[in-house]
């Protein structure tokens, strides 16, 4: 599945098992998300601190368990409106506040 670097500046992935088995300390057994592969520099995103390896659980009160959820739950939300991403980092749960971009 292609994965394009979407307009607040993430590149994300459906969490596989491929991709866990390349995680250090098997982070994220048994969790749902999106992992970050890239992050656009001075994007929102870059802004709120996100960083590649960080798994997306959830937008705001959207449970998110693969790219196609991540797009949807985005293209939802409009231009300025700020929304929180719920994060995993090296399984330590945290929070980000992104501004959707124009």
């Amino acid at each position: 599945e292609k994965s394009e670097v979407t307009k607040i500046g993430l590149q994300v992935k459906n969490l596989t098992d491929a991709i866990r088995s390349r995680l250090r300390h098997n982070a994220y057994e048994g969790e749902q998300g999106v992992i970050v592969i890239k992050v656009k520099r001075y994007s929102h995103a870059a802004e709120a601190g996100i960083q590649p390896g960080d798994l997306i659980t959830k937008i705001e009160d959207h449970q998110i368990s693969s790219v196609n959820d991540y797009k949807d739950v985005l293209e939802s939300y409009d231009p300025g409106e700020v929304v929180i991403f719920y994060m995993l980092r090296a399984n330590q749960k945290y929070h980000a506040f992104i501004k959707i971009p124009k």
